[in-house]
C-alpha cells in the first residue's frame, strides 16, 4: 500500500510538473500574443495616422495646355500638392465658382471674383492665401461657413507662418478647429510649413444682428510670414432680420 501511494504521489507530483510547465508554457504565448496584438495596434494606429495624413486632400484646377477645357478639377495631397505647387497655370486652390472654362486672365478674375486672395513673393517662391464663403449673403441667426487655405508654392519651407481671419462686428464664432484666437479673431499658427504645401482652417460663423437694412461688411483675410504681412477682403452682404436682444449692431 505504501508503494502504491508512493507511485500515486510520484504520478500527481510529475503531473502538477507538467501542468506548471503547461501553464508557463499557456502564459508565454498569452504573453507573446498581447505583445504581438499591441504591436498590431500600435502599427495599425501609425498606419492609420499616415493614411489620414495622406488622405488630407486639396482642390485645384490642374492646367490642361488645352484649348478646352483648360482646366481639370482635381483633388492632390496637401503635402507636396501632388508636385503642382511649380506646374506653370494651376490654380491653387480651386476658387468658389469653380474652374474657369478658359485660361484667359479675364476667366479666371472672374471665377476668382468671390474669393479673397493675397500672395507674398519671397526668395525660391511666393507664399500665397485665400479665403472662401459657402455664400455671400447672410441673414440674422444664419451661419456662413469660411474655408481659410495657405499654400508654400516655394521649394525651400516657410517658417513662422500664421493665417487668420479678422471677423466685423456682429459675428460671432460657431467653430473652428484647431486654431488659436488673436484679438477674438481665428488665428492658425505654422511653425513651419513645407514646400510645396498647403494648410487650412474652417470656421462657422453666425451673424448675430442686423442694421435694419441690406449693407456689405467685410472679413479681412490675414498672411503673416515673420514680420511681412499681406491683407485681402471678402465682402459678404447682411440681410435685414429680426436683431436679438443684446446683440451688437452690424457695422463695417
Amino acid at each position: 500500500m505504501e508503494r502504491l501511494q508512493s507511485e500515486i504521489d510520484k504520478a500527481l507530483a510529475a503531473d502538477e510538473k507538467t501542468k506548471a510547465v503547461a501553464d508557463e508554457a499557456l502564459a508565454q504565448a498569452e504573453s507573446a500574443a498581447a505583445k504581438m496584438a499591441t504591436e498590431e495596434t500600435l502599427k495599425e494606429a501609425v498606419l492609420s495616422q499616415k493614411k489620414a495624413a495622406l488622405d488630407q486632400k486639396i482642390l485645384i484646377c490642374h492646367a490642361t495646355g488645352l484649348t478646352n477645357p483648360a482646366y481639370t478639377l482635381v483633388a492632390v495631397p496637401k503635402i507636396g500638392l501632388g508636385g503642382n505647387g511649380s506646374h506653370p497655370g494651376d490654380i491653387i486652390p480651386v476658387p468658389a465658382k469653380g474652374c474657369p472654362l478658359t485660361s484667359a486672365a479675364s476667366a479666371v478674375a472672374q471665377a476668382e471674383a468671390d474669393d479673397a486672395r493675397t500672395q507674398l513673393p519671397l526668395p525660391n517662391g511666393p507664399i500665397q492665401a485665400e479665403m472662401a464663403a459657402n455664400t455671400l449673403s447672410v441673414a440674422p441667426q444664419a451661419t456662413v461657413l469660411v474655408v481659410v487655405t495657405a499654400e508654400n508654392l516655394r521649394t525651400s519651407a516657410a517658417d513662422n507662418l500664421e493665417l487668420g481671419v479678422v471677423l466685423p462686428p456682429g459675428f460671432s464664432i460657431v467653430s473652428a478647429p484647431n486654431t488659436h484666437l488673436v484679438d477674438g479673431n481665428p488665428s492658425l499658427t505654422l511653425g513651419r510649413l513645407a514646400p510645396e504645401s498647403a494648410a487650412e482652417f474652417v470656421l462657422e460663423l453666425r451673424l448675430n444682428s442686423r442694421t435694419g437694412r441690406p449693407r456689405r461688411v467685410r472679413l479681412s483675410l490675414l498672411l503673416k510670414v515673420g514680420a511681412t504681412a499681406r491683407r485681402a477682403q471678402l465682402t459678404l452682404t447682411v440681410s435685414p432680420g429680426v436683431t436679438p436682444t443684446g446683440a451688437a449692431p452690424v457695422t463695417g
